[in-house]
């Protein structure tokens, strides 16, 4: 795998210019891709954003649905990263590995030093994406962002008839943040990450509904 420097942070001016010339093609990827929920996107300070997972491509719509409020970095399967040239697109769009398991410190404080920093980390709590458009069982990473850097936590919604290929419609729903200290963490050990996780990713349910209807309502915009 190309080896990812966890010592220095992404350079936000180029993920910048990168992320502006994305807003300009991403949406002519889907036929059509709606948005709503773009103002519960906090202009600044760090937040942990969360969605549901359908397409290796999610990251693209989601960005689109953030900018021009803020730039999502995104952790991302480390397999993503094996070859150079992939990796340094990757690197450019503020995507950054992570070992699925036992091997996913490094990437999480890695997210946590972004979330010092002030940045929002983008996290799919289901940890890969979805084979036939049903949730999977969500891990704690996104609760364990939020229990040590007591940074809220943004929940979000993917909706597509065709899990989100090229050409697809492609509708994102945005809910309001929800306070870390809103999270039932209790003393933070395992069992209340787990409570934690669980009820991140019940907004994320709630917001699925909206999603799904903003595609048979012929409803939502750009946010």
């Amino acid at each position: 795998m190309h080896k990812y420097d966890y010592t220095k942070l992404p350079d936000e001016k180029a993920f910048a210019t990168a992320a502006k010339i994305a807003s300009y093609v991403v949406p002519r990827l889907y036929k059509p891709l709606r948005c709503a929920g773009g103002e519960n996107i906090p202009e600044s300070g760090a937040f942990i954003f969360v969605c549901n997972h359908i397409n290796a491509k999610d990251p693209a719509p989601l960005m689109y649905a953030a900018y021009p409020r803020r730039l999502l970095y995104f952790l991302a399967k480390e397999e993503l990263f094996q070859k150079p040239p992939v990796a340094a697109f990757m690197k450019l769009m503020g995507s950054f590995p992570v070992r699925r398991g036992v091997g996913a410190r490094p990437a999480l404080q890695y997210a946590l030093r972004l979330l010092e920093e002030g940045r929002a980390v983008g996290v799919f709590p289901e940890g890969t994406r979805t084979e036939d458009g049903a949730f999977l069982p969500t891990k704690v990473g996104a609760a364990y962002l939020a229990w040590h850097s007591g940074a809220p936590v943004v929940p979000a919604a993917i909706y597509s008839p065709d899990l989100g290929h090229t050409g697809s419609a492609v509708s994102v729903a945005i809910g309001q943040p929800i306070p870390a200290a809103a999270l039932p963490f209790g003393d933070g050990k395992a069992a209340g990450r787990r409570a934690a996780a669980e009820q991140i990713f019940d907004a994320i349910r709630a917001l699925h509904v909206q999603a799904k209807e903003m595609i048979s309502d012929n409803r939502g915009g750009h946010p």
